[in-house]
């Protein structure tokens, strides 16, 4: 089982969403915590290059993306998004591996 760990970006995500879009993220971090590194697709996707994982969901027509990391048994919980199309800004990414770099460097 793992231990999730909120940044106050990823907080700021989870409140932003409407409580619908909220439930079914939080119902995914439950099964992130349950599963660990064994979540894959459709819920979970490795980004190759970046050393990042995308907890992922739908609801209605907008993806539902968290972006985190683990070490050990600690899953960090970057920052998210909501996008209606198959694009990932790169500034998101962008901002989960200067995120991931803090943490890694005990900044956060």
């Amino acid at each position: 089982m793992l231990n999730l760990i909120l940044t106050e970006e990823s907080k700021v995500y989870l409140h932003s969403l409407t409580p619908k879009q909220r439930s079914k993220m939080t119902s995914l971090l439950a099964l992130l915590k349950e599963q660990g590194h064994m979540l894959g697709m459709p819920h979970c996707k490795i980004l190759k290059g970046v050393k990042l994982r995308e907890l992922r969901t739908i609801y209605g027509n907008q993806y539902l993306r968290l972006f985190f990391f683990l070490i050990g048994h600690n899953a960090y919980m970057l920052n998210g998004f909501t996008k209606d199309t198959d694009d990932t800004p790169s500034e998101v990414i962008n901002k989960a591996i200067e995120l991931k770099e803090c943490i890694n460097k005990g900044v956060r």
